[in-house]
């Protein structure tokens, strides 16, 4: 958890999850059932997945990723039977389980672009959790919150935002990416104006082709020619993703 970069309310809410796992006994004995369905919600690239990847580092468990694209078939009927498939094998052992891009199966029922199946799957996903008794740790990660069914919202003990990284966070990720290469003070601070708008996968992204940039020319020292073409590669990518949403890019004084 130390190598990702959460925000003091993420970093409580974590916390306390992986603290009310550990003490199972001790809140089952009391009566109390632990925190053990989580949602993570939020914007692309700010660090859902890799958030619930430490968890299971710090708990010492191993992570069962949900592929949605084995579980989802256009068969009547299929979806339902193999999420069971998946909570069947999860009750075999311990583990953080994930569902990612969970809104491609807890949309809403009332959503009038989905045909029936998707309300027979949430049905079924809905039971399936309720039924579920296994000891492991439930966290559903999705892009697209307001895409969820109301009667999902209900079914976790918690939620966890993740938003674009202020300032001072994308300094943090910036200096822990950069921490194998020698870079200058000056350079960090290009790197955090220029990325104001950008998620931590968009950063750490900058950061690898720095290194790359190192790692090739034999040396551990970041060029300002380095950071130059980082940052063009940076602005087409966004470019070209703003072209297909419709939207227009930002522009950046590069001066």
């Amino acid at each position: 958890l130390d190598d990702v970069v959460l925000n003091p309310r993420q970093r409580r809410s974590v916390d306390r999850i992986i603290l009310e796992f550990r003490e199972w006994e001790v809140l089952e004995t009391n009566g109390l059932p632990p925190v053990r369905r989580i949602l993570f919600c939020g914007p692309s690239g700010c660090g859902k997945t890799v958030t619930a990847e430490a968890i299971a580092a710090e708990m010492s468990l191993p992570l069962l990723y949900v592929r949605f694209d084995a579980v989802i078939s256009s068969l009547l009927g299929e979806t339902a039977a193999n999420l069971r498939k998946v909570f069947d094998y999860a009750r075999r052992g311990h583990w953080v389980i994930l569902f990612d891009e969970f809104d491609a199966i807890g949309r809403s029922r009332d959503d009038p672009t989905e045909h029936g199946e998707i309300k027979r799957v949430v049905n079924s996903f809905l039971q399936i959790m309720d039924n579920f008794d296994g000891r492991s740790l439930i966290i559903a990660a999705t892009n697209f919150e307001q895409a969820l069914d109301p009667a999902i919202w209900r079914r976790f003990d918690d939620v966890v935002r993740f938003d674009l990284p202020t300032p001072v966070q994308l300094r943090t990720l910036i200096r822990q990416q950069l921490r194998t290469v020698a870079v200058q003070e000056d350079v960090i601070d290009c790197l955090v104006d220029h990325m104001q708008s950008a998620s931590y996968a968009d950063a750490e992204r900058v950061c690898l082709d720095l290194r790359r940039a190192c790692a090739l020319r034999g040396e551990r020292r970041v060029q300002a020619d380095d950071v130059d073409v980082a940052l063009d590669r940076y602005d087409t990518r966004r470019a070209v993703q703003a072209r297909a949403a419709g939207v227009s890019a930002p522009t950046v004084d590069k001066d």
